[in-house]
C-alpha cells in the first residue's frame, strides 16, 4: 500500500484497512500469519517531516523456544514514527549519526504503509517466545516434550544438571 506524500497536508489523512500480508515478510522464517492484519494509521505533515501514529492487530503462529511447538501469538499494538524524505539524509558520513538511527526515510514522494506496519509487527515479536509461563520444555537428554509426558531418562540426571541451582 503506497501513499503519495502530496496527499498529506497539515490536516493529515487517515488510512484503515484489513489485509493478509505475505508470511515471507516476517523475520522468523517459521512464523506465519494466522489472521488478517487490521490497521489504522494517521499521517500529519509537520514541515519536512510526516508524523505517523498507528495501531494494528493480528495473530501469528510462532514456535516456542522451550518446547518447539507452534502456538498463536496475539499482537495488538500502537506505534508512533516520524518519516523524512530521503533527500534530507546526510550521506557525507560513512555511517548514520546517532540521532538518525530512529529516522525512517521514504523516497520519490511515496510512503509504503505495508513496510511501516510489517516493521512494527516484527518489532513486537519477542526474541524468546514461550508458549506459556508453565512450559516445561524438552528433556535435554531424550528430547521428550515434558508438557505432554514424563521422559524415561534416569531421574539422577536431574541431580547432575548444573542449571538446577538456577531454579
Amino acid at each position: 500500500m503506497i501513499i503519495d506524500e502530496s496527499r498529506i497536508d497539515k490536516k493529515g489523512i487517515r488510512v484503515s484497512d484489513t489485509y493478509t500480508p505475505d508470511d515471507r515478510l516476517l523475520l522468523d522464517g517459521e512464523s506465519f500469519f494466522r489472521k488478517e492484519l487490521s490497521f489504522s494509521i494517521s499521517m500529519l505533515r509537520d514541515s519536512d517531516k510526516i508524523k505517523v501514529a498507528g495501531s494494528f492487530k493480528t495473530d501469528i503462529s510462532v514456535r516456542c523456544v522451550k518446547c518447539l511447538e507452534h502456538f498463536d501469538f496475539n499482537i495488538n499494538s500502537k506505534f508512533d514514527s516520524i518519516l523524512f524524505p530521503l533527500s534530507l539524509a546526510d550521506f557525507s558520513y560513512a555511517s548514520l549519526k546517532e540521532e538518525e538511527m530512529e529516522y525512517i526515510f521514504y523516497s520519490n514522494g511515496k510512503i509504503d504503509i505495508e513496510k511501516l506496519i510489517i516493521e512494527q509487527v516484527n518489532l513486537n515479536i519477542p526474541l524468546r517466545v514461550v508458549c506459556s509461563d508453565n512450559c516445561k520444555g524438552l528433556c535435554s537428554m531424550c528430547g521428550t516434550n515434558m508438557n505432554y509426558e514424563k521422559c524415561k531418562c534416569n531421574s539422577s540426571i536431574d541431580e547432575i544438571n548444573v542449571f538446577n541451582n538456577l531454579k
